[in-house]
């Protein structure tokens, strides 16, 4: 019984020993975020990255009390080492589950490994690319997406309730414009101008620049002065750097001439000016959508058109801390400008603000030409339903449709209306394959005075669980065309090779009509109903 016993304590000590490793599973730019996998995802010289793993470092994070930086903070060191040598990064701070540190800007370049060591215990390696610049902007919600961290002349934060103006010269920060040309990177720098060849693109117009580089007293943090474009306007502006071919994530800045930004397809000023003087706001959308999509399959498989029409609302209450510090509208795009997301797995759905359900009664009727149907009540305040399954016949289409509610607690009675609109997309036929490096013209007819929608998605790999990117564009329909800039397209990885005859669709791309009408109902600040109607067909992102 003793050996036995014995012999149960020393596999438990074992087991102890081994769950007290460290391990890393993710590294990434430290303002970015950008997923391993995107053409974006290199860490840089002199930047600052954030390592993601388990027994990294203590239980409770330990910050760096003082500069310059230690190569090894609360028992945890980072080391990176490349074909050319092996470096010890600088560390931020620690804890068990993310460390924080600067790339040496003596690091090599190409192929990389990480490991963290923690109370003399090993990490297994893990693989990065070290470059010499990737540049991500900071975001007010530490995520990499929404209102990009930036300040005007005044040190005066921009957000959604105190928008840049047009001509103004603003900084904003971030980390990855490349390394010191001297000194320590653990030591904080005066401000230097690395004079890096940087593009700067707000709401698809490109930006004069006026500074790049780093931001004096703060280590790794790098900043970009700029002056905003005339004629650019908005809550949601997109905001993107590129230099040579890499372009950083795609952050927001709200601009406005005079008074509370808004967006023709998003938030009113007068919604905002609601935000700022009580401090929350009550929305509400409706949706209906059609779409249909072609996917062409190597020989000898068929190519497959499918077609789905569905229906969703939600009603959410946000919170003016929340709004302001998680995205700078409800939308993913001003009209006339791009915007890319980035996507794990299934999930390709921007993130949202935090919010509180409201409650609108038991479901939403819609109706039209073609008959009735309900969207039931899930969870979160969202309600969806199929208008029409494939082989079924077509629920939406042109006339007038309406939804309506009977209210619940929180959302009073109300009825919206919206006519249906359909666009058609000219050029489809001559676009099979879309190059990355070159802007791409969409063509197409119809639209009435709605807008026209442009989105594309590409996987980076067909593994169970891809990363991937995805933009979306909107254009007046009147136009009758749009060019998908190519610093948009270069956003997306290149869709996979090989696979053979059963190989899937990695990239997409679609084309479709969008119309909005606003509708009242007691307990809402702003409501709106969408319809929208997309075409689109698998394509070769290369």
């Amino acid at each position: 019984m003793k050996r036995i016993v014995f012999v149960v304590g020393l596999l438990l000590i074992a087991q102890l020993g081994f769950a007290q490793s460290p391990t890393v599973g993710g590294v990434v730019n430290g303002a970015s975020y950008a997923l391993a996998g995107l053409p974006n995802s290199g860490i840089g010289q002199g930047s600052i990255f954030i390592i993601f793993g388990t027994n990294m470092g203590p239980a409770a994070l330990a910050g760096a009390p003082r500069l310059p930086l230690e190569l090894t903070l609360a028992g945890t060191s980072v080391n990176v080492t490349t074909s050319t040598n092996s470096v010890v990064a600088p560390i931020i701070y620690t804890s068990a589950g993310q460390v924080a540190a600067v790339m040496p800007s003596n690091a090599g370049l190409g192929p990389a490994t990480v490991t963290v060591t923690y109370n003399g215990r090993t990490s297994g390696a893990f693989s990065i690319q070290v470059v010499d610049r990737s540049f991500g902007f900071f975001t007010i919600n530490q995520q990499g997406s929404g209102s990009a961290i930036i300040l005007d002349g005044d040190f005066r934060q921009i957000n959604l309730l105190n928008a840049a103006a047009p001509n103004q010269t603003v900084a904003a920060f971030g980390t990855g414009l490349g390394r010191l040309p001297s000194g320590s990177d653990a030591e904080a720098p005066p401000q230097v101008n690395l004079n890096v060849p940087a593009e700067v693109y707000v709401g698809n117009r490109r930006a004069t620049v006026v500074y790049t580089g780093r931001t004096g007293g703060f280590v790794g943090l790098d900043q970009i002065n700029f002056q905003i474009p005339a004629g650019v306007e908005g809550c949601n502006v997109p905001l993107v750097v590129r230099v040579g071919s890499t372009v950083s994530n795609f952050a927001a800045i709200p601009v406005s001439s005079s008074g509370p930004c808004s967006d023709q397809n998003g938030l009113s000023s007068a919604a905002l000016a609601l935000l700022n003087s009580t401090g929350s706001l009550r929305v509400g959308t409706v949706s209906l959508s059609r779409n249909t999509s072609q996917i062409t399959l190597p020989p000898p498989l068929p190519s497959q058109t499918t077609t789905s029409e569905t229906g969703s609302a939600s009603f959410m209450r946000f919170n003016r801390d929340a709004l302001v510090g998680s995205l700078s509208g409800l939308n993913q795009a001003i009209v006339g400008s791009c915007a890319v997301f980035q996507f794990s797995g299934q999930n390709s759905t921007p993130s949202v603000p935090t919010f509180t359900a409201l409650d609108a009664g038991t479901a939403i009727n819609v109706s039209g030409p073609n008959g009735n149907r309900t969207l039931s009540k899930g969870t979160g305040g969202f309600y969806s339903g199929t208008l029409s399954s494939q082989g079924q016949p077509a629920f939406l289409g042109t006339g007038t449709f309406s939804a309506s509610g009977t209210g619940g607690v929180d959302v009073g009675a109300f009825q919206a209306n919206i006519t249906g609109v359909a666009v058609t997309w000219t050029n489809a036929d001559s676009i099979s394959t879309v190059a990355r490096s070159q802007d791409l013209n969409i063509r197409w007819s119809g639209g009435g005075s709605g807008f026209v929608t442009i989105s594309g998605t590409s996987l980076g790999s067909l593994a169970e669980n891809p990363v991937g990117a995805g933009f979306i564009c909107v254009a007046p329909a009147n136009a009758g065309q749009f060019t998908v800039p190519s610093y948009v397209l270069q956003a997306l990885p290149p869709s996979p090779s090989g696979g053979g005859q059963f190989a899937i669709p990695s990239g997409f791309l679609f084309v479709g009509g969008q119309s909005i009408n606003n509708f009242s109902a007691q307990g809402l600040d702003q409501a709106m109903i969408v319809y929208s109607d997309s075409t689109g067909k698998s394509v070769t992102f290369q």
